[in-house]
């Protein structure tokens, strides 16, 4: 009982009385247990289905068979699974990168200042043009028309 209450991170006593009934099992408790022990949560409460929860390579095979993944991948879950948050959030920043270097550059160009003088330009003559057409018309309107 020693052994089980220090796993659990609590006192002995505290799994005496529950084991009496004098103290009901918290949430808190089944959640520890199931994890520390692997233990399957249906059947800790209900003895019903398999009493372990299965192991974590036996998931990923699984996966990979029904996915039909290929052995690399498998490889590269086992190991992302067995990582830290650092070495994660390393993992996770290099992935990213790759999977961004395939993709096509979708950020605009830098324009320089050749495009900025020639768009320049461009909306100059265009405005000229204009000007000119809105005089040609205002010339038309104002001139008495021959009938």
């Amino acid at each position: 009982m020693g052994a089980f209450a220090d796993r659990l991170g609590v006192v002995r006593s505290t799994i005496s009385r529950m084991e009496s009934g004098v103290n009901k099992i918290t949430e808190s408790t089944i959640i520890t247990i199931c994890r520390v022990f692997n233990v399957r949560r249906e059947w800790l409460e209900t003895g019903e289905g398999e009493m372990f929860e299965p192991e974590l390579e036996d998931l990923i095979d699984r996966i990979v068979r029904e996915r039909n993944f290929s052995p690399i991948s498998a490889q590269f879950i086992k190991a992302v699974v067995s990582m830290d948050d650092k070495q994660l959030a390393a993992v996770y920043q290099f992935v990213q990168a790759v999977a961004q270097a395939d993709k096509p550059d979708t950020r605009p160009a830098q324009l320089t200042e050749e495009d900025y003088a020639a768009a320049d330009a461009v909306a100059e003559q265009a405005r000229s043009e204009y000007l000119r057409q809105k005089e040609a018309e205002v010339k038309s309107r104002a001139s008495p028309s021959t009938a």
